[in-house]
């Protein structure tokens, strides 16, 4: 585990998913991301999954608008995906 910008590994994952983001007109949002102790591949393959999922898995007849924050809590972060 190292120190990691959790905002950095959304950026990749967003990256990864530019196609899709551009073709759906989502829109990602972050709020006050934190530097954690983790592994930066996977936490990018974490937000690239629920994404993803917010994306494909809606009404077409609605907008998606996805809200990535986080809480600090008593010795680690909660991360909140809102779609």
């Amino acid at each position: 585990l190292q120190l990691i910008n959790s905002r950095e590994s959304l950026e990749i994952a967003v990256d990864h998913l530019k196609g899709l983001i551009q073709s759906t007109g989502a829109r990602i949002k972050d709020h006050h991301l934190p530097i954690v102790s983790g592994n930066s591949l996977l936490l990018s393959q974490v937000f690239q999954n629920l994404l993803s999922n917010a994306i494909k898995f809606r009404s077409p007849k609605t907008a998606v608008e996805v809200t990535i924050s986080a809480t600090q809590m008593e010795g680690y972060w909660r991360f909140l995906v809102e779609d």
